[in-house]
């Protein structure tokens, strides 16, 4: 189900009560940018919440979704952020860099200030050994197999089974 709704809404379908909302929480926090956004409506816990002004009208929705995340560029933000690499692709990089003489990270000047930027270290992170693999995939085996539904005793003599829907939530 969650497959089925991911791909609907990849594609551009949303509900109409909370078609033009850019934000959302849950109604047990108040972040602090609640107060500047125009709210929409609750659906249960959640409460959702438009862009104020032209930005949070229908029109402003025109793009429809590339298939992938947007690419960040690092020179531009002030603070040097880590670019996520494969080990493979970072070994290569370093490889590349030291037998030219180099780093493969490199300076850039922004707002006057001078920031790194580049491929970094993987911060000490070790690769998973075979037995660590099965052992993980073995685990995720156990939690992915369905449970055991017990079996429901039979009601007793006079009493009518009814089905019960939970208020706030949505049948499936």
């Amino acid at each position: 189900r969650a497959a089925r709704v991911a791909e609907r809404a990849l594609a551009g379908h949303v509900a109409a009560k909370v078609g033009t909302a850019t934000h959302y929480h849950a109604n047990y926090v108040h972040p602090w940018w609640a107060p500047t956004l125009n709210k929409l409506t609750q659906i249960g816990a959640h409460i959702f919440y438009r862009w104020k002004g032209v930005y949070g009208e229908p029109a402003a929705f025109r793009q429809a979704y590339s298939g992938r995340e947007p690419l960040i560029d690092e020179a531009r933000f002030a603070r040097p952020r880590l670019q996520i690499v494969s080990a493979a692709e970072a070994e290569a990089a370093l490889a590349e860099a030291a037998a030219e003489g180099e780093t493969a990270a490199r300076t850039v000047v922004i707002d006057g200030r001078t920031r790194v930027v580049g491929v970094a270290s993987l911060g000490g992170r070790q690769q998973p050994t075979a037995e660590q693999i099965a052992e993980i995939n073995q685990r995720l085996a156990a939690f992915e197999a369905p449970a055991k539904a017990p079996v429901p005793s039979p009601p007793p003599p006079g009493v009518t089974v009814m089905d019960v829907e939970e208020v706030g939530r949505p049948a499936s």
